[in-house]
């Protein structure tokens, strides 16, 4: 069986990137095709064509701050 290694990044308003591949939530369009653990690691289970839409956003809402001039140093940044 053919398997590929995922990745899910964040793009934050810093300009900096955080990999969060172990929080996001994996998919497959075809599972006859293809699964996706919870890692991220595709597995081929068939012929055909399947896609693993992007992951389900890891990006909580905002906490209150109690320095609200100050960003924060968490997922917070997320665009």
């Amino acid at each position: 069986m053919a398997t590929l290694q995922l990745t899910a990044t964040l793009n934050l308003t810093d300009e900096s990137t955080e990999t969060v591949t172990e929080d996001a939530t994996w998919t497959s369009s075809d599972e006859e095709v293809g699964t996706v653990s919870s890692s991220g690691l595709f597995t081929a289970t068939g012929p055909g064509s399947a896609r693993s839409p992007a992951p389900t956003p890891v990006c909580p809402a905002r906490p209150p701050s109690r320095f609200p001039n100050r960003p924060s140093r968490n997922r917070s940044r997320c665009r």
